[in-house]
């Protein structure tokens, strides 16, 4: 079934660049992508600009594939985002040590790493060097894509970021022939669970998992992730 990211793609080398092509037809549970970032035009050959209605004050988030240099700023992305958990009760996640850069690294290898930059000035290093200010993982489990981490940091969101870097990781999914992507997250967190739903992934049940999947549910069980409901989450690509 057609949704927001059946869009017109245009490899360039290992880069994408998108054009949009979703209409008011499109199911609002379908709509994937921001209304500012429905006309998405095609960047130079480095990454996904996103352009369309944005705050002025703002840069366009650009999404690209991640380089090595960019392994560093994971861990710090990633403990930012992870801090939203103590609103919600969950310290003992919000104060967990992000993997380190080294965990990445296969994952950017393979092309399955996409990072959000911004070069505003809200979003500029020190030495003047556009900041990455967000990042999605995919790993294979069980012959599927996985989401294994998606993160922004909170100052940039609830900006599309997120949904773009899912967005960029199920145009590849599917370019690769891929026909779905899974993910494991927390059922009932706002932010986790409820966010994935309202872009089209849905629940399956444990038994309709493969081994593999069933690993990473004994590791959040070490961890003692399962004292908050997770589950497993599909969507067709």
């Amino acid at each position: 079934q057609k949704t927001a990211y059946e869009i017109g793609v245009r490899l360039v080398g290992s880069e994408m660049c998108i054009r949009d092509r979703c209409h008011s037809a499109v199911p609002p549970h379908e709509r994937q992508l921001p209304r500012r970032w429905r006309s998405l035009a095609p960047s130079d050959a480095d990454g996904m600009c996103l352009s369309g209605r944005v705050d002025a004050s703002r840069s366009q988030p650009r999404i690209r594939l991640a380089r090595l240099g960019d392994l560093g700023d994971l861990p710090a992305v990633e403990s930012s985002a992870d801090a939203q958990f103590r609103s919600v009760g969950m310290a003992m996640v919000a104060d967990a040590e992000p993997p380190g850069p080294a965990v990445h690294a296969p994952a950017a290898a393979a092309g399955r790493l996409w990072v959000a930059e911004v070069t505003d000035d809200a979003g500029v290093t020190d030495d003047g060097v556009a900041e990455v200010v967000g990042f999605i993982r995919v790993e294979i489990v069980d012959g599927v894509p996985h989401v294994e981490q998606l993160s922004v940091i909170p100052r940039h969101q609830r900006h599309g970021i997120g949904s773009a870097l899912l967005a960029a990781a199920t145009i590849w999914a599917r370019a690769a022939g891929f026909a779905r992507m899974t993910l494991r997250t927390f059922r009932d967190v706002p932010f986790n669970g409820p966010f994935y739903a309202r872009r089209g992934w849905r629940a399956i049940a444990d038994a309709d998992t493969g081994p593999e999947m069933a690993a990473l549910r004994s590791t959040e069980e070490r961890l003692g992730l399962l004292v908050w409901p997770r589950q497993t989450m599909v969507t067709a690509v």
